[in-house]
């Protein structure tokens, strides 16, 4: 069995894991995640916090970014362009329109806008392990995007914010492109990997 193969059936069996995981579980509670998250980066006015729009079952962001916005942080969310790995981010605040990219997933509409250079990533993932590897859905996008943003620019915290219930006891393949995440926040705890 391949690598890849491997990396397929996993997510396949992450997706179907996670779109189990019921968000009313008080365990699994995203308000916590929320507090959490703020607690522990304590983000403040002159920061940018990329977050992503999420896609069906996905761990809602919708929490954290109104607690950011609320507090005068900017947020922002990823762009897809054609014909690059490079995620460019966008500062987006609620209510502005959004468009589905080629994913289906809702992202800034850019015409005169500029990118931006977020100082914390918060990164979708399907699974994590203990070693801070994530689990994505395979387009690369985020492994190349971070690397890129860690070796040319100022260096983004990479902060994955998952339901604990997405964890795994085993250690997820990993590659040389593959990037690992700084930080794991989930409605139960915040763990380090740095």
């Amino acid at each position: 069995m391949t690598e890849e193969l491997t990396k397929d059936t996993m997510r396949t069996e992450a997706i179907r894991h996670r779109d189990r995981i019921d968000p009313s579980d008080p365990s699994e509670c995203i308000e916590s995640a929320c507090e959490l998250f703020m607690e522990t980066f304590k983000p403040t006015k002159d920061m940018i916090v990329a977050l992503y729009y999420p896609k069906g079952r996905e761990f809602s962001t919708a929490a954290l970014m109104d607690e950011l916005q609320q507090n005068g942080v900017k947020c922002a969310l990823p762009v897809v362009k054609e014909g690059s790995r490079i995620l460019e981010f966008y500062t987006w605040h609620d209510g502005e329109a959004l468009r589905d990219n080629k994913y289906g997933i809702a992202e800034p509409i850019t015409e005169g806008a500029t990118p931006v250079v977020p100082d914390i990533i918060v990164t979708p993932l399907l699974a994590f392990d203990r070693k801070g590897r994530r689990l994505g859905y395979g387009g690369g996008y985020y492994d190349a995007t971070i690397a890129e943003l860690r070796q040319n620019q100022k260096k983004p915290i990479v902060v994955g914010l998952a339901y604990a219930k997405q964890a795994v006891i085993f250690n997820l393949p990993y590659e040389d492109h593959d990037e690992i995440m700084d930080w794991i926040v989930t409605p139960q705890k915040v763990e380090s990997f740095i």
